[in-house]
């Protein structure tokens, strides 16, 4: 019982691990705490002031719209491929020697 639950946190925590990684990751490092700042910059302006624009910009004008894209993207493709199995489950177009369905 325990395992199963360590199991579906994993799960659960991978896609933030995943976007939380992209954001920091790439070609200028960013630590955390300048990540979370940039981010937190956008929503309360007024809050931060010791944060360069160049990180700013990195943050808020690539990274983020590149990961919540990729997120989107991704979640629609795993949603249209449970939507095909679902419909493939029970009838003749999905036998075993088909391939490309």
């Amino acid at each position: 019982m325990k395992r199963e639950v360590v199991i579906k946190l994993i799960i659960l925590l991978s896609p933030a691990i995943a976007i939380l990684t992209s954001i920091l990751v790439g070609r200028y490092p960013i630590n955390p705490f300048e990540a979370y700042v940039a981010l937190f910059s956008k929503i309360a302006p007024h809050l931060v002031h010791s944060l360069s624009e160049v990180t700013k910009v990195i943050v808020i004008d690539y990274r983020l719209p590149r990961v919540l894209t990729a997120a989107i993207v991704g979640s629609a493709l795993s949603v249209s491929g449970a939507s095909l199995q679902s419909c493939l489950l029970y009838t003749s177009d999905a036998a075993d020697e088909l391939d490309g369905v």
